[in-house]
């Protein structure tokens, strides 16, 4: 049985952030990660060959904690990047992102498992549900020779028509001994009308329990 992981965003009202807003924001956040990865090449994310794809996680990690407080900070820009992401997750400014998202995303989550305690800030904490294991969670598409994947999870509605089907994409990495996949999704919120409405994103983690 598969299980998907998928680390939620804090609750924010829809008045909090315009669209310009959360952009301007996540390009700034985007500025700040790449910053912190100046003279680290991750074009082999989407480029490079299965084995380059896998070298890039533990070859990152070095890069990150090699810097003053490197960890801290990384984690902490990629949870404010996350966060403006998913608020305009269906913008252009977004999708020209959207590989740079999930290599950080991917690499956040690394970090944080480096951790000897397994400690979670309240951020993270709060940020966090599971996925019900059902027969609408799918696992569709599955490319052997790069590591991608890709499939859906539905949230019910108190209705059909309010059903919020929800598709994810990611990519398979090896983390030391343990294989896991990383990417992220993109849920209608919950309005009348599912198939106009803005789209959520946040992070897919992908692994056998």
């Amino acid at each position: 049985m598969t299980t998907i992981l998928l680390p939620w965003l804090p609750q924010t009202r829809e008045s909090d952030f315009d669209t310009a807003q959360a952009i301007a924001v996540m390009l700034e956040k985007h500025g700040i990660a790449c910053d912190l990865m100046h003279g680290f090449n991750w074009d082999k994310w989407t480029r490079g060959k299965p084995t380059e794809r896998l070298q890039l996680i533990p070859a990152g990690q070095e890069h990150i904690l090699e810097q003053e407080d490197g960890k801290k900070r990384w984690v902490q820009v990629v949870t404010e990047l996350s966060r403006a992401f998913a608020l305009c997750a269906a913008s252009d400014e977004a999708t020209a992102i959207r590989d740079d998202v999930s290599f950080f995303q991917a690499l956040q989550a690394a970090l944080n498992k480096q951790s000897s305690t397994n400690r979670k800030t309240p951020e993270q904490i709060d940020a966090v549900i599971t996925a019900p294991i059902t027969n609408t969670t799918k696992v569709t598409t599955l490319t052997a020779a790069t590591g991608l994947f890709a499939g859906s999870f539905q949230i019910n509605g108190a209705t059909t028509a309010l059903h919020r089907p929800a598709p994810f994409f990611g990519q398979i990495v090896k983390i030391g001994a343990t294989t896991e996949g990383y990417g992220y999704f993109l849920l209608p919120t919950a309005t009348a009308k599912i198939t106009t409405s803005p789209k959520l994103s946040g992070r897919v983690v992908l692994g056998v329990p």
